[in-house]
């Protein structure tokens, strides 16, 4: 019995692992958040080959799997819980409800990772399994344990708006009031996902705990809080937008994190029509013109969120294609694509990287150039 659970727990590591190795985006050295919810609107790979799905792992289909979910063995029933997404959309199907259950199990391991497959399933079809998910998730956010509050805070920015829209104001609380920094910053990026309105403003809550973050003590919360801001958009109340204009021009256009401050004047001319000037803009350009990577390429970034309104960017942007570093080439390459026909002086360059060994440079280079030739309307 016990080589059984052993045998058990080992595949369902395993099978995790190939799934996560198929499926998992690198790291991503551009803003997590930025510029929107659509995909089309920063750096990245589209049309990514769909994994295939194992029908039986040990002898044992997923639906065999899912009741092992609620094993009183702890490490029998974390297995189980992992094994959901080794079978993808039979996991979800058959795992959801048992997944729910072990929000509440006394062992925190379950606890985080039952929150982690939910995160990754980004929640379940059924609206009434959904709404039980989140209640539990919300709960969930303020667990005594570390690994759990951050694994839930993770699966309610994955599932979004509308359904985590009753979450809000328990994400606007681990922002505000959590010890641990990974915690807020989590917190951060899941408000800038969640607190977007179709139909209306952005929740007010998030406007205000996110402008009080670019007081935090660690940079990479800041630097997460104002790209959420800049994805929400401007405030509707007065009062809000004073005290967010407040912040970034006291604090964060000069805060001793050159991202944040790069980021901050950014938000700022998405805030203020009138910050919408040269000067700024000149700022921002100086970015893509100095010798750190990173800059470069936050820097290139930036622009592109801009878009055509930072067409003088174009010959900065140009140079930058032949940086030695793939990442901010590719970026450099995404932010010509967003300037639409502006972008026009940068194709025969554009053209050159389409052939690159680098499989993704040369992807981005051909999205960038049709982009040029084809550019987006505005909606």
């Amino acid at each position: 019995m016990q080589r059984n659970r052993a045998r058990m727990i080992l595949a369902a590591g395993l099978g995790l692992g190939l799934v996560m190795m198929s499926v998992a985006q690198p790291p991503a050295a551009t803003p997590e958040t930025m510029p929107s919810g659509s995909q089309s609107n920063s750096p990245g790979m589209k049309n990514a080959p769909q994994p295939k799905y194992p029908t039986k792992v040990l002898d044992k289909g997923p639906s065999e799997w899912a009741k092992d979910i609620l094993d009183r063995d702890p490490g029998v029933s974390e297995a189980a819980i992992k094994m959901m997404l080794v079978f993808g959309p039979e996991g979800r199907r058959y795992g959801a409800k048992n997944l729910i259950v072990s929000l509440n199990k006394s062992d925190a391991n379950c606890r985080a990772a039952a929150a982690s497959v939910i995160g990754a399933f980004s929640g379940f079809d059924e609206p009434a399994l959904q709404r039980e998910a989140v209640s539990r998730l919300t709960s969930a956010m303020g667990d005594p344990q570390v690994v759990v509050r951050l694994a839930a805070v993770n699966a309610i920015s994955a599932i979004g708006p509308p359904a985590t829209n009753s979450a809000i104001p328990v994400m606007c609380a681990r922002l505000t009031d959590e010890p641990n920094y990974e915690i807020r910053r989590a917190a951060a990026v899941a408000l800038g996902r969640c607190a977007q309105s179709e139909k209306g403003p952005p929740e007010r809550r998030a406007i205000v705990a996110l402008a009080k973050g670019l007081n935090d003590s660690s940079a990479l919360v800041r630097r997460d809080c104002v790209q959420s801001l800049i994805v929400l958009g401007p405030p509707t109340e007065p009062a809000d937008a004073a005290l967010l204009k407040s912040m970034i021009t006291k604090n964060a256009l000069s805060d001793r994190d050159k991202l944040v401050s790069l980021w901050s004047r950014v938000c700022l001319m998405r805030m203020d029509p009138t910050a919408i000037n040269d000067a700024n803009f000149e700022v921002i350009f100086q970015s893509l013109r100095g010798t750190e990577a990173e800059m470069c390429l936050q820097g290139a970034h930036a622009v592109g969120v801009i878009g055509s309104l930072a067409s003088k960017a174009v010959p900065d942007l140009i140079k930058l294609l032949d940086h030695k570093e793939p990442q901010v080439a590719a970026t450099a390459a995404w932010s010509l694509g967003q300037m639409g026909t502006a972008g026009n002086p940068a194709l025969a360059k554009l053209q050159t990287l389409t052939t690159s060994k680098d499989e993704d440079l040369a992807k981005i280079a051909k999205q960038a150039i049709e982009d040029i030739r084809n550019p987006k309307k505005d909606p």
